[in-house]
C-alpha cells in the first residue's frame, strides 16, 4: 500500500483552480502608477513650455512695437554714424579750409557717441509721433521723431520707424575768431598748411606799418600757428589770440564799448568790426531801458591807442580809463501829456509828473480858462518807452499833437446825444456864410456867430473873415452828406468832435464837390458848451 498516494481532485475542482489563475492575469494593470504619473507630468510639461513660447513671441512682438524699441535698434546700429553725418550737414559747407570737419566730427561723435542714452522729450511726444533726445550724460546730441510702420506679426502690433534726425549738440561745435599779428615777411602755417592772407583779411596795426595783422574766421576748433621769422619760430603772447610781437614788444590791446552799429576810431583810423569780441548792455535809462554795446578789443596798437567814436552824424561821449574806453549811448527827450487825474505808465510802471501846467492842445490855444493837464517831460532816455494811461480802470486813447504825445479820454456817447444837432447846426451855419459870398454877408456872419462863444479864437476869426467873403460870388449849395462823431471829452470843460461833410456848389461856371473833415473844440460858457476853435481834422 503506497502510503503517499493522493487522491485526485475532482474536476470541478480543478477548472475552478484554472479559471481563478487566468481571471488574475486578466486583471493585471499595464501602467503602474508611478509610470501613470510620470506620463501625466510630462504632458502638462509639454503644455506650458508650448504656452510660454507663444507668449514669448507675444512679447517679443508687443516689445518690438514699442517706440523705445526702435530708439534701442538706432543706437546700437546707427548712432554714431548718425551723430557724425548730422555735423557733417549742419557744418560741412561752411568751414574755413585751414581745419578739417570730417577730423573734427569724427572725434566728437567718437567721444560722445560711446555712451549714448535716450529720454522722451514729453511736450513734443505724441502715440503716432514720439520724439527722443538721445544724450551722452547733460549733453543732447540728436532728436529723434519716430512714425508708425506696419504690422509687425500675427498679433496685429504695430511698430515704429525712424522718421527724422536732427543735430541738437550745434553748441559743441561754435565758431571763433581769432587776431593773426605778425612780422612782415615772416612765414606763417595754420594747423600745418601755409597761411597767405588775401586783401579781404587784411586789418591794420594801429600807429605801425611793421606787421600783417589779419583775422582768422570761423574756427570751430582753436587753430595751431606755427610763424617762422628770419630762421627763428616765434612764441606768441599770451591770451586768446595769436599776437607775435618781435623783435622787442611794441604792441598793446585797447578796449572799446560803444552802442551796436557805431563807428570806431583808434589814432585816426577806422576800427573794422572784425575786431568785435563780444556785447553786452549799458546801464539802464530811468525807465530800465538798455542799450547793446558792442565791445572791440584790439590787440594789434602801437600808437597812442586815441579811441573816438560817433553814432550817425553823433560824436559820443565816451571815458577813458588808461587803454579802456566807454561810450555812451545818445540819448532823446519826449514830452507826454495826460488829464490831472490820470495815472500814467510808462513799460508798465507808473510815473509821477514833472509839471502840471501844459495847456491841452491846439484845438484850445488863447481859450479863456481853457483845459489844462499834466505835463511830463523826459530827458536822457535810450528809447521812448511804451507809455499807457488810464483814470480809474478806463483806458485813455493815445494821439500826437506837435511832437507831444497826448492822452484823451475815450469818446463819449452822452456828449454825442446832446450836442450831435447843435453841432450839425453851427456847420450848416458856417457853410451857408462861406458860400454865399456877397448874398447877404453881415447877416449869414451874424447866424454863425450866435451859434459861436465870445471871446474865442473862432469868434476872432470869423470877424476878420468878413471882407474875404464880401467879395465872392454866391454859390447855390446842396448838403449831401453831414455826420458828426468822435466826443472827446478833456475834462468837465471842454471837448472835440469831428464832423464831415459833402457839398455839391453850383455856380455860373460849373459844379463842384467840396468835402473835408473838421475837428471843432467846444468850451463850457455857463451851463452849456460853445465852439471855441475849428481845424481840419489831423491838422
Amino acid at each position: 500500500m503506497n502510503n503517499n498516494y493522493t487522491p485526485p481532485m475532482a474536476t470541478d475542482e480543478i477548472e475552478n483552480e484554472l479559471v481563478e489563475e487566468g481571471y488574475s492575469e486578466n486583471l493585471r494593470p499595464r501602467f503602474s502608477f508611478k509610470q501613470k504619473l510620470f506620463i501625466y507630468f510630462t504632458a502638462w510639461v509639454v503644455l506650458i513650455i508650448g504656452a510660454c513660447g507663444i507668449m514669448w513671441s507675444i512679447m517679443m512682438q508687443y516689445e518690438k512695437a514699442q517706440p523705445w524699441y526702435e530708439v534701442e535698434e538706432y543706437i546700437a546700429t546707427s548712432g554714431q554714424a548718425a551723430f557724425f553725418t548730422a555735423l557733417n550737414k549742419a557744418y560741412g559747407n561752411s568751414v574755413n579750409k585751414y581745419e578739417s570737419l570730417y577730423n573734427i566730427a569724427s572725434n566728437l561723435s567718437t567721444k560722445y557717441s560711446g555712451k549714448i542714452s535716450y529720454k522722451k522729450v514729453v511736450r513734443e511726444y505724441t502715440y503716432e509721433a514720439p520724439v527722443y533726445l538721445l544724450c551722452c550724460g547733460n549733453e543732447n546730441l540728436l532728436k529723434l521723431t519716430l512714425q508708425r510702420d506696419g504690422e509687425t506679426g500675427f498679433m496685429g502690433f504695430v511698430g515704429y520707424d525712424i522718421n527724422t534726425v536732427e543735430l541738437i549738440a550745434a553748441d559743441l561745435l561754435n565758431y571763433s575768431n581769432y587776431a593773426l599779428v605778425y612780422p612782415k615777411d615772416a612765414h606763417v602755417k595754420v594747423n600745418g598748411k601755409e597761411f597767405s592772407p588775401t586783401e579781404t583779411d587784411r586789418y591794420a596795426v594801429f600807429g605801425s606799418d611793421a606787421y600783417t595783422v589779419c583775422m582768422l574766421e570761423n574756427f570751430l576748433e582753436r587753430p595751431s600757428v606755427k610763424v617762422m621769422y628770419k630762421n627763428k619760430e616765434l612764441k606768441a603772447l599770451e591770451g586768446e589770440d595769436f599776437i607775435f610781437d618781435f623783435p622787442e614788444p611794441k604792441l598793446h590791446t585797447v578796449n572799446i564799448s560803444v552802442p551796436n552799429n557805431s563807428y570806431v576810431f583808434l589814432d585816426g583810423q577806422r576800427v573794422p568790426s572784425g575786431f568785435i569780441a563780444g556785447s553786452s548792455e549799458s546801464e539802464p535809462d530811468r525807465f530800465g531801458q538798455t542799450v547793446t554795446m558792442s565791445n572791440y578789443v584790439i590787440p594789434t596798437v602801437a600808437g597812442a591807442g586815441i579811441a573816438t567814436a560817433s553814432f550817425g552824424l553823433n560824436q559820443l561821449a565816451g571815458t577813458a580809463d588808461g587803454n579802456n574806453f566807454v561810450f555812451s549811448p545818445t540819448t532823446i527827450e519826449c514830452t507826454v501829456i495826460a488829464p490831472k487825474e490820470a495815472t500814467l505808465f510808462a513799460n508798465g510802471n507808473p510815473v509821477k509828473a514833472t509839471n502840471n501846467t501844459a495847456v491841452w492842445r491846439s484845438d484850445f490855444y488863447d481859450v479863456a480858462n481853457a483845459p489844462r493837464a499834466s505835463e511830463y517831460v523826459f530827458t536822457d532816455v535810450y528809447a521812448v518807452p511804451n507809455f499807457t494811461a488810464k483814470i480809474g480802470e478806463t483806458e485813455l486813447a493815445f494821439t500826437e499833437d506837435e511832437e507831444k504825445k497826448v492822452f484823451l479820454s475815450p469818446a463819449s456817447e452822452e456828449l454825442e446825444e446832446q450836442y450831435a444837432d447843435q453841432v450839425i447846426a453851427f456847420m450848416k451855419a458856417y457853410l451857408y456864410y462861406t458860400t454865399q459870398g456877397y448874398s447877404n454877408t453881415r447877416a449869414n456872419l451874424n447866424a454863425v456867430k450866435a451859434h459861436v462863444a465870445n471871446p474865442s479864437p473862432l469868434y476872432t476869426n470869423l470877424e476878420r473873415s468878413y471882407i474875404g467873403y464880401y467879395y465872392i460870388a454866391p454859390q447855390e449849395m446842396t448838403v449831401e452828406q453831414m455826420d458828426v462823431d468822435n466826443f472827446v471829452p478833456y475834462g468837465d470843460n471842454a471837448f472835440t468832435c469831428d464832423l464831415s461833410y459833402k457839398l455839391i456848389l453850383k455856380n455860373w461856371v460849373g459844379e463842384a464837390v467840396d468835402a473835408n473833415t473838421m475837428r471843432i473844440a467846444f468850451a463850457k460858457r455857463g451851463s452849456s458848451f460853445l465852439p471855441v476853435n475849428m481845424v481840419l481834422a489831423g491838422e
